[in-house]
């Protein structure tokens, strides 16, 4: 996850593996799906979630180009959100997908 994280989609240039541990203490553990051979990481998600005078607002990040990965991982964030008794939601995807979502 770590590797995939680093390579594929982070946009900081001076992004490291210690900055990536130090977000992971910060944010919910991730949702990882491996669908290629060799159990190569093929999507995942992952959530922050921020406390204050609103109540319990949820951060989630979907990192996947597939829509069927996405709709699965969204699926679960709003259920892990909902469960953590959230009072809002921010879902965040891959905004290229948005024609074919909006057509779900």
């Amino acid at each position: 996850g770590l590797r995939f994280l680093l390579q594929s989609y982070w946009k900081a240039y001076d992004f490291d593996g210690a900055n990536l541990e130090m977000l992971l203490r910060t944010h919910e553990p991730p949702l990882v799906t491996s669908e290629a051979p060799g159990g190569r990481v093929t999507s995942l998600s992952w959530a922050y979630h921020q406390r204050d005078a609103l109540g319990l607002t949820v951060f989630a990040t979907v990192y996947t180009e597939r829509l069927a990965c996405t709709l699965g991982h969204l699926e679960a964030q709003l259920v892990r959100a909902t469960e953590a008794g959230a009072d809002a939601v921010m879902l965040m995807y891959d905004a290229r997908l948005e024609p074919e979502l909006q057509a779900v």
